[in-house]
C-alpha cells in the first residue's frame, strides 16, 4: 500500500507541474514547410501548354510552371498571431499568418535566334520568334496572406495532460509574382503590357496536434513567465489543405495600370503540406 500511495504521490506532483496554468491572450507561431503547387498551370487552359526548345537542344511540351520549375517542393515560411476570444471547453481564436516562399528554375524567352554557348542572339518582340528554355534564372514568388480561425482543445492542460489537439480554419490570399535574373518582374509571353504579377484567393482548413514544453525544464519555464510573459512553449505539427484557385485574378496589376489592359490569368495555388513549429502563448 505504502508503494502504492507513494506512485500516486509522485503521479500528482508530476500533474501539477504540467498544470502550473498561466493566463495567457495571444499567440505567436512561427512555422516552416515544403511546399509545392501540382495545379499552378491548370487554370490556363490547353492554349498554355507551350512547345519550346529545351537547354539540351531537344524540343519539348508541356505546362510552363511544372517544366520551368520542376516538381520539387520549396521551403515556406510562415509567421501567425492569434488572439484569444473565448475560453471554456477549449479556447477559439482569431488569427492574422503572413509567409514567403520562392522557386527557381531555368527560364522561358522568345527568342529571334539562338546559339547554345550564349543563350538567346536577340529578344523577339510580338507573337514572332520561338520558346527557349535558356540557362538564366527565373524565380517564382509568393505570399500568403491569411486570415484564420483556430479551436485548441486545452481544456486539460491544468489537469497535467500536456497534448492539444487543434484545428483551424479560414481565408487565403496569395500574391504572386515571377522575375527575371535581373530581379524584374516578367511578362506574359506574347503581350509585353501584362506583368506576371498577380493575387489567387481561396479557402483552407487544418488539423494538427501541439505538445507543451514547459515541462521539460520547469525553472525555465518559470523564468520565461516572469521575465518574458510566455505562459506556455509548444511543438506543433499541422496537416493544412489549401484550394486557392479563385478570383479576383491580376487585382495588383489591374491597380497598377488602372485597368489599361487585361489581367493574366488566375494561378492555381492549390496545396496540401506538413507543417512544424513552436509557439508561445502570452
Amino acid at each position: 500500500m505504502s508503494r502504492i500511495a507513494a506512485l500516486v504521490a509522485a503521479c500528482t506532483l508530476a500533474a501539477g507541474a504540467v498544470a502550473d496554468e498561466h493566463p495567457h491572450e495571444w499567440t505567436l507561431e512561427v512555422r516552416l514547410s515544403t511546399v509545392y503547387y501540382p495545379d499552378a498551370d491548370a487554370g490556363a487552359g490547353p492554349g498554355n501548354s507551350l512547345t519550346f526548345e529545351g537547354t539540351n537542344g531537344q524540343l519539348r511540351q508541356g505546362a510552363p510552371f511544372y517544366d520551368v520549375y520542376g516538381p520539387k517542393h520549396r521551403m515556406l515560411t510562415d509567421l501567425e498571431v492569434d488572439r484569444d476570444l473565448w475560453s471554456g471547453f477549449g479556447t477559439v481564436a482569431l488569427g492574422l499568418s503572413a509567409g514567403y516562399a520562392e522557386f527557381y528554375g531555368q527560364g522561358l524567352k522568345l527568342c529571334a535566334d539562338y546559339n547554345p554557348s550564349v543563350g538567346c542572339l536577340a529578344q523577339a518582340s510580338g507573337s514572332g520568334g520561338y520558346l527557349q528554355q535558356v540557362a538564366v534564372n527565373s524565380s517564382f514568388h509568393v505570399v500568403p496572406l491569411r486570415l484564420l480561425a483556430t479551436y485548441r482543445f486545452d481544456y486539460f492542460v491544468p489537469r497535467g495532460i500536456p497534448i492539444v489537439p487543434f484545428v483551424r480554419g479560414g481565408l487565403d490570399w496569395v500574391i504572386y509574382w515571377n522575375a527575371m535574373q535581373s530581379g524584374q518582374i516578367s511578362y506574359v509571353i506574347g503581350d509585353t503590357g501584362n506583368q506576371a504579377l498577380g493575387l489567387t484567393t481561396g479557402i483552407e482548413g487544418s488539423a494538427g496536434v501541439q505538445v507543451l514544453l514547459d515541462q521539460i525544464d520547469t525553472e525555465v519555464g518559470g523564468d520565461a513567465w516572469h521575465e518574458l510573459g510566455i505562459a506556455h512553449t509548444y511543438l506543433m505539427i499541422e496537416y493544412v489543405d489549401q484550394i486557392v484557385q479563385n478570383g479576383p485574378g491580376n487585382v495588383i496589376h489591374s491597380i497598377r495600370t488602372l485597368g489599361a489592359t487585361p489581367p493574366a490569368p488566375v494561378v492555381d495555388l492549390s496545396a496540401a503540406y506538413f507543417d512544424f513549429g513552436l509557439g508561445f502563448q502570452f
